[in-house]
Parts: structure tokens; sequence; C-alpha cells
């Protein structure tokens, strides 16, 4: 499994990021009217859920 080092800020930084996308994902599942796009955004929306939870934990 690959490693990365990141700064305390670097953290910050992403989880940031993370945050503001998660938001706007919201707004994109509720909207999207093809089930199998919606599931694709669902299942993304989870990937990046977990990353922010990792960032979070390592932090």
């Amino acid at each position: 499994m690959p490693t990365l080092e990141l700064t305390t800020e670097e953290v910050q930084a992403l989880v940031e990021l993370l945050n503001t996308r998660l938001g706007e994902m919201s707004e994109e599942i509720h909207h999207a009217t093809v089930s199998s796009f919606k599931e694709q955004l669902r299942e993304r929306r989870d990937l990046l859920r977990a990353l922010r939870r990792k960032l979070a934990d390592a932090a």
C-alpha cells in the first residue's frame, strides 16, 4: 500500500476540499434523473467520505 506524508495544514486543506465536494455531490445526487448515474455518484460520495475519515483520523 502506498504511503503519503502530509503536513497538518495539507490534511486540513484536503478535508476542506472534500467537505466542499461532498456538499456539492448531495445536490447532484438529488437532481440526477438517471438511476445508474445517481448510483455512481453515491458510490463516489461513499469513497470520498471514507477518504475524509482516514484523513481526519490521521490528523
